[in-house]
C-alpha cells in the first residue's frame, strides 16, 4: 500500500515540475509566430530548423523578430561583432484598459539590434570578424618506388573561397610531377583566380584569370582572362551550385607549335552535394571556351569525384580529371584523363 502514495506523489511533482522549454521564436512582420532553433543568417535569408518542416528559409525583409534561448553570434552591417538573444523591434502590444496602479519601475537595458543592421547570424566556423566565412582545402597525392623500378609521382591541388555578404574571392590550384629513372613523365600546373560581385542575391558578375602549363601537351605558358554573368542557384550546407557565362582572351604559348592568341566564349558549372544525409560529398566542375572566330578550336575540362571525411578535418578523394583540346599541338592527342587518390586537409 505504500507504493500507491509514493507514486501519486511522484506523478504530482512531475506534472507540478516547471517544464523547461527550449524553443527559438521567430515573429513575422504580418504577426505570424515560428518556433524551432536558429541555424543561421546570410545574404538576405535567415535559415530556421522546424521539427515538423526541417529547414526553412525565411525573407529577412519579412523578419520583425528573433528570440533565441542561447546568446546568437551576430555580426552588424558595420562589421563588429555582438552577442545577443533578442534581435529587431518587439510586436505591438494589444490595447489594454486603464488600471490605476502606477506603472512599475522600468529598467534601462540596451536596446536590441535592429534586423536592418544584421549582417550575419551564427556564421559558424571559418568566420572572421571582418565578415568573411573562409573554406578550402588541399589535396596530396604521392607514388614511390625504388629497386627494379624507379618511379617518383606528385600530386597537388587546392581551393580557398573567402565568401562576403556582396562578393566571394576563389583561388584554386593544382600541380603534377612525374619521374621514371630520372626521365620527366608528367609536368603539369594551372592557378586561377576568380572576384564574384553579387549583384543580386543570386546573380553575380565574375572576373577570372587562369594560367596555366604542360609540357607534354607543348603548352609553354596558356593565359585566360575574362569577365562575365554567373547564377548561383543554390547555396547551402548541404547542396552548391552555380553557372557561369562569359567572354575571355586566351593567349598561348607553345614550346615548338606557332603561338595563338583568339577571344573566346565561356561556359562553366559548379556542382557540389552532400549524400545520404552524411558528410560524404559527391562533385562535378566543369569549363568550356570556345573559340569565337574559329568554333573548331574549343578546350573542356572537368573534375568529378567523392569526397570522403576521415578524422576531424582530414578526408580523401577519389576523382577522374578530363581535358579535351579540339586543336591540340601537332603530334599532340586530344583528350588527357587523369585518376587521383588523394587525402587531404579541410577548413
Amino acid at each position: 500500500m505504500r507504493k500507491v502514495p509514493l507514486l501519486i506523489f511522484a506523478c504530482l511533482f512531475i506534472a507540478c515540475a516547471p517544464t523547461a522549454c527550449y524553443a527559438d521564436e521567430v515573429v513575422m512582420i504580418n504577426g505570424d509566430r515560428i518556433t524551432g532553433t536558429v541555424v543561421r543568417k546570410e545574404g538576405d535569408e535567415l535559415i530556421f530548423k522546424t521539427t515538423y518542416a526541417g529547414d526553412l528559409k525565411i525573407a529577412w525583409s519579412k523578419v520583425l523578430r528573433v528570440t533565441a534561448e542561447s546568446p546568437m553570434s551576430v555580426v552588424l552591417s558595420d562589421q563588429s561583432t555582438v552577442s545577443a538573444r533578442i534581435i529587431g523591434r518587439p510586436p505591438p502590444e494589444p490595447p489594454s484598459e486603464a488600471a490605476d496602479t502606477e506603472p512599475p519601475l522600468e529598467v534601462a537595458t540596451p536596446a536590441p539590434p535592429p534586423t536592418e543592421l544584421i549582417a550575419y547570424i551564427n556564421a559558424g566556423p571559418g568566420f572572421d570578424v571582418l565578415g568573411v566565412r573562409w573554406k578550402g582545402r588541399i589535396n596530396v597525392g604521392a607514388r614511390g618506388a625504388r629497386g627494379n623500378t624507379e618511379t617518383e609521382d606528385l600530386h597537388i591541388d587546392g581551393e580557398a573561397v573567402a565568401r562576403r555578404a556582396k562578393d566571394r574571392y576563389t583561388i584554386t590550384g593544382a600541380l603534377d610531377r612525374g619521374k621514371d629513372r630520372d626521365v620527366v613523365t608528367k609536368q603539369n600546373s594551372r592557378l586561377s583566380g576568380k572576384y564574384d560581385l553579387f549583384l543580386q542575391p543570386t546573380w553575380y558578375g565574375y572576373g577570372l584569370l587562369t594560367i596555366e602549363e604542360d609540357r607534354f601537351r607543348d603548352i609553354d605558358l596558356r593565359t585566360t582572362v575574362g569577365a562575365g554573368i554567373g547564377h548561383q542557384l543554390i547555396e547551402t550546407e548541404r547542396v552548391n551550385m552555380s553557372i557561369e557565362g562569359g567572354l575571355n582572351h586566351v593567349r598561348a604559348n607553345f614550346s615548338v607549335a606557332p603561338d595563338e592568341s583568339y577571344p573566346a566564349a565561356r561556359w562553366a558549372l559548379k556542382y557540389e552535394r552532400r549524400l545520404f544525409d552524411a558528410d560524404v560529398q559527391f562533385f562535378h566542375a566543369h569549363e568550356l571556351l570556345t573559340d569565337i572566330t574559329d568554333s573548331e578550336r574549343s578546350f573542356f575540362r572537368s573534375q568529378t569525384g567523392l569526397r570522403v571525411p576521415l578524422l576531424q578535418r582530414l578526408l580523401a578523394t577519389a576523382q577522374l580529371n578530363a581535358d579535351f583540346d579540339n586543336k591540340p599541338a601537332p603530334g599532340k592527342t586530344k583528350s588527357d584523363r587523369t585518376y587521383l587518390f588523394t587525402l587531404g586537409y579541410q577548413w
